[in-house]
């Protein structure tokens, strides 16, 4: 029985993913992380797409995880280099 049951009569595209990642969790974690990402982004495409209220951003992980500059450069690099933009 998978944890993600519940998911099947409504959501049968996420819940087939969530499950494959589930069943490939301990035999292949990395196939199991793509069934994971895609079961995720199949949640949040169908959120966006039913929910007006929500406003889409820039929601790359990359950007959140640096506060939205990839590059961190020191003070004493940024008088010496242009800043560059990596479109976060």
């Amino acid at each position: 029985m998978s944890q993600f049951a519940f998911l099947q009569s409504e959501f049968a595209e996420v819940f087939e993913s969530a499950n494959r990642a589930e069943a490939l969790a301990n035999s292949d974690p990395r196939a199991a992380c793509f069934y994971a990402r895609r079961a995720l982004d199949l949640a949040v495409t169908w959120a966006y797409g039913h929910d007006s209220s929500f406003q889409l951003q820039d929601v790359r992980l990359a950007c959140a995880a640096s506060g939205g500059s990839l590059l961190k450069q020191s003070e004493s690099r940024k008088a010496a280099f242009s800043p560059v933009s990596n479109g976060c």
